[in-house]
């Protein structure tokens, strides 16, 4: 069997994706909500959730997963400074990041999908 080389990571993601007007004409269609409902019910959601994550806090989002604000330690790193100059070491300071951690349920689900051969194939270059 020949090695293959994978393609960049970047050129594996889907190519097709959802906005919020996607889901909420999808939401919309499900409940009965009018749109403008959905969509300020989901602003405000987004809101409480950033103002939570900005005060230090985890905040787990029933059926989906975790997300958790973490302060990136400070570090040291070379700056290649795109092959201009010569690299030489700096320093990073410490910053906020946030995670996300899906649930194990949902982890479990996307285990249990199959892959199919068109989408093997899809990860290997040409």
């Amino acid at each position: 069997m020949e090695k293959r080389k994978l393609k960049s990571a970047i050129s594996r993601r889907p190519k097709e994706k959802n906005g919020i007007s996607d889901i909420v004409n999808e939401v919309s269609k499900i409940t009965g909500f009018n749109k403008g409902d959905v969509i300020f019910v989901y602003r405000t959601i987004c809101e409480v959730i950033k103002a939570k994550m900005w005060s230090g806090q985890s905040v787990i989002i029933p059926r989906l997963g975790t997300m958790m604000p973490f302060i990136r330690p400070r570090c040291w790193r070379n700056a290649l400074y795109g092959g201009k100059k010569e690299p030489k070491l700096i320093e990073v300071r410490p910053k906020w990041a946030v995670r996300f951690v899906p649930m194990n349920s949902v982890k479990a689900e996307f285990e249990t999908k199959e892959v199919t051969k068109e989408q093997e194939e899809n990860l290997y270059e040409k």
